[in-house]
């Protein structure tokens, strides 16, 4: 189905000038998550100690693929050139800065949302797509450090609180007559999103999608605080505090997209979901934390899983293949919950159809982040990727 044209533009009041739990512990696999030393979190400034501490330190990276062994991979969306013109149009209207504009433009988002989601068809495609973009800007306007809501958090609340208001309007879920002021030009990137997916989806799909948004940037505020504190976390309070800060849990939600039919409550709400989802999440924020670890020291964010690790104990050569294997559970313990739902919906083929397809898109998720994180400008380490995938990183 053909969508209509970008219907992106400036929101009442804003010119170009004023823009500036899911919880499981399943023991059956275990976690390579065992610390020896569990110190006290300590007051350091992150952005200047722990960066200088860092620099010079040699990372040996493997091919995570093995990590993923059997899943899909590789595979691109066919829609890849279209969503590139039409991302590239959509960042000339939002992003007046014409060095952060190029900036975005150069990471090619739309090659990510094609990893994601390589088999949807353009309707859904466009959507999820929109969603990516906007989440991307929006994540980014609160995290570079060369942008004003970086540094003052009483500034990036009062954002956060606009943003939550304008996503629950366009969301449909909020009693305002009025449409609420948005809180940047590129917040109208989520109305690409928002005015497709309240025709897609039922109202409690939606109002899931809705509160995990809420998750998402309640979760940016903790991350913010304490990274303006000066404060690096304890393992497990930074675990917590990065499964909301992936944004992941929306993603899963919004993947119910690129299947005929919606999957039932029971299953949805079954604690094996809860571990697709919970391991999607975690696997995306291991090969992440782990590969983007030289664009953090750049940009003086260094709130992730390998800081976090060494600063607890964990000697430094030891961090990647604890990690690694780690990793490797994590998508052993997808597979196992995917192997007990796909046994309850044994009887019903068009709902094992659905449930196939839709863990495959989990699957893609995080082989497509592994991929697009190995090859983007973004992370600034595609130059030292090796024929085997693996990668030697000086920091």
């Amino acid at each position: 189905m053909e969508v209509s044209p970008l219907v992106i533009s400036l929101p009442p009041g804003l010119s170009y000038e004023k823009d500036s739990h899911i919880g499981y512990d399943d023991k059956s696999v275990p976690r390579t998550f065992e610390l020896p030393l569990e110190l006290p979190s300590t007051p350091i400034d992150p952005n200047e100690a722990l960066v200088e501490e860092l620099k010079g330190k040699v990372m040996q990276i493997p091919n995570m693929l093995h990590c993923m062994e059997g899943w899909p991979v590789r595979e691109v969306n066919q829609h890849q050139e279209r969503m590139r013109t039409l991302f590239d149009d959509a960042l000339d209207r939002v992003i007046p800065d014409p060095r952060r504009r190029q900036k975005f433009k150069e990471c090619d988002f739309a090659y990510f949302c094609a990893l994601w989601w390589p088999h949807g068809e353009w309707e859904d495609f466009y959507s999820a797509s929109f969603f990516a973009l906007w989440i991307f800007v929006w994540d980014d306007t609160l995290d570079a450090n060369d942008h004003d809501l970086s540094e003052d958090f009483e500034k990036a609340c009062l954002f956060r609180r606009q943003t939550l208001k304008y996503c629950e309007y366009h969301l449909g879920l909020s009693e305002d007559s009025e449409e609420p002021e948005c809180p940047s030009l590129a917040c109208a990137l989520f109305k690409e999103f928002s005015r497709r997916i309240i025709e897609k989806f039922e109202k409690p799909r939606i109002q899931r999608i809705y509160d995990e948004i809420v998750h998402y940037i309640t979760e940016c505020e903790n991350e913010q605080a304490e990274r303006l504190a000066g404060r690096i976390p304890t393992l497990d309070e930074y675990i917590e505090n990065r499964l909301g800060t992936a944004a992941v849990y929306i993603l899963c939600g919004i993947n119910e997209l690129f299947i005929e039919q919606a999957l039932p409550d029971w299953m949805m709400n079954s604690p094996e979901m809860e571990v697709i989802w919970r391991e999607t999440n975690l696997g995306i924020i291991i090969s992440n934390d782990v590969l983007s670890l030289k664009k953090e020291i750049v940009t003086g964010c260094l709130l992730s899983l390998v800081p976090v690790l060494y600063r607890q104990g964990i000697e430094w050569d030891d961090i990647v293949p604890e990690l690694m294997e780690e990793f490797t559970y994590v998508c052993r313990r997808f597979d196992e919950a995917a192997a007990t739902l796909e046994a309850a919906a044994a009887d019903n083929p068009q709902l094992l159809k659905d449930l196939k397809t839709y863990l495959d898109v989990c699957r893609t998720n995080n082989t497509g982040t592994y991929i697009y994180t190995i090859e983007s400008k973004r992370y600034k380490i595609a130059p030292l990727v090796q024929e085997d995938l693996s990668l030697t990183v000086v920091l």
